[in-house]
């Protein structure tokens, strides 16, 4: 079994209890969180992401226009051309000729968020990670890794550590150390609550 993870409740928010903040040359962010046998997991994201990596879309390499347009589809749920980023449309709505195209929608995926602007792609690179790159993601993965029933026994859900002007996405619980660490060992998930006494960066 993988070395656990150790967790901590802070104000009956599930986090690691050990963790610092991780930065590399390659662009990557996220953090390092203690496990146990002084080893460390890591929980990061590309520091610069694409639109490809924001909607976790894989392809290969000699995909086709159609087989990209489609990934995009089922990632991202749109149902009308006239919301694909990488169409121009006229003004009856009809999709402008040669923007259609291999090369654009290419483009499109490649593009890092950033380089976009505007309101949807600058709130989609701040959200970008939020779950799964902070002292927060045991949480996540300890609430998907749950079946309903007994989330709801441990009375484990999604919060918001934000303020009014942020988000800071996170998992609470009203269950004890004691209950949790029941329900990991029964689902033999690499985590471990160790107290409950909050999480501390190092």
């Amino acid at each position: 079994m993988t070395d656990r993870v150790f967790l901590t409740l802070d104000d009956q928010v599930i986090s690691a209890k050990y963790f610092s903040y991780v930065f590399d040359e390659t662009g990557c962010c996220g953090v390092c969180v203690a496990a146990e046998n002084e080893e460390s997991a890591y929980y990061v994201v590309e520091g610069n992401p694409t639109c490809a990596d924001y909607y976790e879309i894989a392809l290969a390499d000699d995909a086709t226009y159609d087989e990209k347009k489609q990934a995009i589809l089922a990632a991202t749920g749109w149902t009308c051309e006239e919301e694909f980023d990488w169409l121009e449309t006229d003004e009856q709505g009809e999709v402008v000729p040669g923007t259609d195209t291999d090369e654009t929608i290419t483009q499109w995926l490649r593009r890092p968020l950033m380089e976009f602007g505007g309101e949807p792609y600058i709130d989609s690179y701040f959200s970008y990670g939020a779950k799964t790159s902070t002292q927060y993601t045991p949480g996540f993965l300890l609430l998907d890794s749950l079946p309903a029933d007994e989330r709801e026994s441990l009375q484990i859900r999604e919060s918001d550590r934000g303020g009014p002007a942020s988000s800071v996405p996170c998992v609470s619980t009203r269950a004890s150390i004691h209950e949790l660490n029941w329900a990991l060992k029964r689902h033999d998930l690499p985590l471990v609550f160790v107290d409950a006494d909050g999480s501390e960066e190092h």
